[in-house]
């Protein structure tokens, strides 16, 4: 008896010893994969701000609720539960009762609730029901830049936009806390423990000014509101360094439930819209005529405003006559246009055209950007150089005229467009943006000539409406018909457009303005011209730029009107 007591004692300590020393680390494994469940926690967005540190887009404290359906055993307390629930969070009865049904030690409730919400979860004492914290995205200037900066999605990925294109340098690195079970099965999250920190992710500063932007939508929501017109852009660039002050578009949505508004409110028309330019075309061509050898003061014969191309005959607006090339620009004859694009050439033209960046994205940190359409000569008709030269048979992006405009404000050099920055991490480093090296377009010698004659237009040619009192500006109209799914011209249906830049020779920003389908007045002249002077002259007052001396000679009597006004100061 003694001898079968200390056999089966040295069986029991002879197992003991497997478990607890041989095979620990698998029974370790299996009692924390009992115990313990690991729950992923997202880190916090890096900050959006604009160019002077405003905050666009922020990443505020939120809780996550979620429950351990084990702990309502039986389908009457699971529904009960439900119906609490539904009355304080955005989730539907149904959905949570189907949750709460399944045969699982954790299910989310609902994603990132705001602190006051929290409280009122917690104030219905469900059983089983835990927070998990968490951050949501905040957008503290509204539906500012919508289109640019994106929105996230419920997961705190970013969808559109810079939320997108940007998410793997915002959105961090995410954590895990440990959720352990109890001798009674209740899961709970113990105090303080976490197995890995979330890190926060990086902040971005954008080249987007808070008050140009605001500026850029007040007036371009006016004159979409005010010409009924079915949509409209605006871009503000620097043309020195490329950055882009504001990209505003109409209609516009809500960073707040994106996903819900329908895609073409969501559309970043800035940079995938692609439309026939029309006269704004024009200076372009005047470039190419230039680098061939013409000068401001040639006359062109316009035909008393017709010319036939083949079995096609184009008509100008007016009836000319003889124009200088600058006429032809400020007048924007069309025959005028194909006489200059004539004189460039079909090989010239496209080489122009594409040093300038036409046919080709622009580069620009914006995701969904279109390249634009310019054919291959190759595939030129008889009647293309004669279109394209005044903007027909050629599609571009709002971005893309915007840079090429610039370059010639520039001086001839194109910048690559942007609107990052730079990315500051954690540690206060700083990574700027990369952007590629500016490139020289056309001489200093043709820009000039052209900043003179793009001076006309304004000044007594069809863009007087853009005049800012005190300031030179330079800058072109533009009016084209748009093509219908046949692909012929739709009659009453027309892109009014205005691209200009001021001061005229020392350019402290560009303004192009784009409205589709204005209804009653559509000339670029009539509509888009007015905008642009709108906005210009709230941003020279913004940034304290000084007036223009060569603007013109102010008149004595205004001068003495002022003394007046002012006090006695002249």
């Amino acid at each position: 008896m003694g001898a079968v007591a200390l056999a089966l004692w040295a069986v029991v300590v002879l197992r003991l010893l497997q478990v607890s020393v041989l095979d620990r680390a698998q029974h370790l494994e299996e009692a924390e994969r009992q115990q313990a469940r690991s729950v992923v926690v997202d880190a916090d967005r890096g900050s959006l701000l604009d160019s002077h540190g405003r905050e666009l887009a922020v990443s505020v404290p939120a809780w996550s609720a979620w429950a351990d359906p084990s702990a309502l055993p039986s389908s009457a307390e699971k529904n009960a539960a439900a119906r609490k629930l539904a009355g304080v969070l955005d989730v539907p009865e149904r959905v949570l009762a189907e949750r709460l049904a399944r045969d699982r030690e954790f299910v989310w409730l609902e994603r990132r609730l705001a602190p006051e919400r929290r409280a009122r979860v917690e104030r219905l004492r469900v059983p089983g029901v835990s927070f998990v914290p968490e951050s949501r995205r905040l957008y503290p200037q509204g539906t500012l830049l919508a289109h640019s900066l994106g929105f996230t999605g419920t997961d705190g990925t970013g969808l559109e936009g810079l939320e997108h294109s940007l998410d793997g340098v915002v959105s961090g690195r995410p954590g895990r806390l440990l959720c352990t079970r109890d001798a009674r099965g209740q899961s709970y999250l113990p105090d303080g423990v976490s197995l890995v920190a979330p890190t926060r992710g990086r902040d971005v500063l954008l080249t987007f000014d808070a008050v140009i932007q605001h500026v850029a939508e007040r007036e371009l929501e006016a004159a979409v509101q005010r010409t009924q017109s079915r949509a409209g852009t605006v871009v503000v660039m620097f043309p020195r360094t490329g950055e882009v002050a504001a990209l505003s578009n109409r209609p516009t949505h809500s960073s707040t439930n994106t996903p819900a508004h329908p895609s073409h409110l969501r559309t970043n028309r800035a940079v995938a819209s692609c439309y026939e330019p029309g006269s704004t075309l024009k200076m372009f061509t005047a470039a190419a005529a230039l680098t061939a050898g013409m000068r401001p003061t040639d006359v062109i014969d316009c035909g008393r405003g017709s010319l036939r191309v083949g079995r096609t005959i184009v008509h100008d607006h007016e009836s000319f006559d003889r124009l200088t090339l600058a006429d032809v620009l400020a007048k924007s004859s069309n025959v005028g246009a194909m006489k200059m694009g004539q004189r460039a050439g079909i090989e010239r033209l496209h080489f122009m055209l594409s040093a300038f960046g036409f046919g080709r994205p622009t580069g620009i940190d914006l995701p969904g950007e279109s390249a634009g359409i310019l054919r291959p000569t190759g595939k030129w008709t008889a009647l293309s150089l004669a279109a394209i030269s005044f903007g027909q048979e050629i599609g571009v992006t709002p971005i893309q005229l915007a840079a090429a405009a610039s370059a010639i404000a520039n001086g001839g050099t194109w910048n690559e467009p942007h609107v990052v920055r730079e990315i500051r991490d954690a540690d206060g480093g700083v990574v700027p943006s990369r952007l590629r090296a500016p490139r020289r377009v056309i001489s200093e010698s043709v820009a000039s000539d052209l900043v003179g004659m793009l001076r006309g237009v304004v000044e007594h040619g069809t863009g007087t409406a853009a005049r800012v009192d005190g300031y030179t500006v330079a800058g072109k109209t533009g009016t084209a018909q748009k093509i219908g799914p046949d692909g012929k011209y739709l009659d009453g249906a027309h892109v009014a457009s205005f691209v200009g830049w001021v001061p005229a020779e020392d350019p402290a920003f560009l303004v192009l303005v784009v409205l589709d389908e204005p209804k009653g007045a559509y000339h670029g002249g009539e509509v888009a011209a007015p905008v642009f002077a709108a906005t210009a002259r709230d941003v020279l007052r913004y940034l304290c730029v000084p007036p223009d001396a060569a603007a013109r000679e102010i008149p004595p009597d205004e001068v003495a009107a002022s003394a007046l006004l002012g006090g006695g100061h002249a």
